[in-house]
């Protein structure tokens, strides 16, 4: 039903057709889904990785000023929760979004999906070449071999382009008092039209990014230390995670 309604919805503008073609794209990628034995093995794969990315960053994570923004991009586009309440929430407003939006907050939402999609598509090629070797649990040096067979260098670089561009954007909105404000009086509106989980997870992310200062600085830093860890697994470096 989701997808005739997005295909249907007239996207006038290049953003807008950009943004209908991801959400299409992502719509037909989630049927996809992987065996039940699959799906534990990319909850678990989130949750190494996510402890993973905690423990590189330590010295971010423990500077009070960055935590939220950190847990954000951790819990929100990289966990291993179940989103898939928040993307149907998305799906059913998607003509009114391109009616509303403005050009750059149109962008911002095509950042998000293809971000959420990428991550997908990489985590479960990661999962997927887990099973094929039987592995049973996760650990750093099954991680790097599948790492390295099941991914290229332009899909991990382009992955790490949109998290730097995600936390400049929502910097970016975080601070349109106007639109914090708009997305504050709507909280019940939203709850009533059953959007709730989209609505909570624009609030929080402008929340998190609003609370933070030198957003640049953490971005960049974060940016530059998995660039490296990139070029260490894809050259086969020893201890790649060490910066």
């Amino acid at each position: 039903m989701y997808r005739e309604r997005i295909a249907e919805t007239p996207a006038k503008s290049p953003e807008a057709l950009h943004l209908k073609s991801l959400m299409l794209t992502y719509h037909d990628y989630q049927l996809n889904s992987l065996s039940h034995q699959g799906s534990a093995m990319k909850c678990r794969l989130a949750e190494w990785q996510t402890e993973r990315l905690k423990a590189t960053h330590a010295d971010l994570y423990d500077n009070f000023n960055f935590r939220s923004g950190i847990d954000f991009l951790l819990e929100e586009l990289y966990g291993a929760h179940d989103f898939s309440a928040r993307d149907r929430d998305l799906e059913r407003i998607f003509p009114k979004l391109l009616k509303l939006l403005p050009k750059n907050l149109i962008n911002t939402v095509a950042n998000l999906v293809e971000l959420n999609l990428l991550t997908q598509q990489l985590d479960d090629q990661l999962v997927q070449y887990l099973m094929s070797i039987n592995a049973s649990d996760i650990n750093e040096s099954l991680y790097v071999e599948a790492y390295q067979k099941a991914s290229t260098a332009q899909q991990r670089q382009r992955q790490l382009d949109l998290v730097k561009a995600a936390g400049e954007l929502l910097d970016k909105h975080a601070h349109n008092p106007l639109l914090r404000l708009t997305l504050n009086w709507t909280k019940k509106p939203a709850k009533k039209a059953g959007l709730e989980e989209l609505h909570g997870f624009l609030l929080r992310g402008l929340d998190a990014f609003y609370e933070m200062s030198d957003v640049d600085v953490l971005m960049q830093t974060l940016i530059e230390r998995e660039s490296h860890i990139l070029s260490n697994i894809l050259n086969n470096r020893p201890n790649p995670f060490q910066s």
